[in-house]
């Protein structure tokens, strides 16, 4: 499963997702986001979507504290002990929080890599 992060006409930008990947694939997720569920999704095709990304986890709640914790530990252990760099940059949607709180979940999860010995770049959050 992915999410597109729409763009200016965001019920346009659903119609391009659900004409390519079909109405059974694509739902909304909110007012600026759409899920696409097809093995076949690429984002360099569509022309109405900011980005896109891959869904690792869903949460049932809005606290951006369990989700932040929940991130550093998949992270942590997905990428402990990897031989390359990794970049990483974490963008957030439907959480009222200031830019430095999502950059510290960015940092937490570099210390953590850095006791490893796995090297992380952190793409600063604007």
């Amino acid at each position: 499963m992915h999410i597109a992060i729409l763009g200016r006409q965001p019920a346009l930008s659903v119609a391009e997702l659900e004409r390519l990947y079909g109405t059974h694939a694509v739902r909304w997720f909110s007012e600026q986001a759409a899920l696409v569920d097809s093995p076949n999704f690429n984002f360099e095709i569509l022309g109405g979507s900011q980005k896109a990304g891959k869904v690792i986890f869903e949460l049932n709640h809005h606290n951006w504290l369990t989700a932040s914790r929940k991130i550093v530990q998949y992270y942590t252990g997905k990428w402990q002990a990897r031989e390359h760099k990794i970049t990483l940059g974490i963008s957030v949607y439907g959480f009222n929080i200031p830019p430095r709180d999502v950059q510290k979940t960015g940092l937490i999860i570099k210390k953590k890599l850095r006791e490893t010995n796995t090297s992380l770049r952190l793409i600063p959050n604007a």
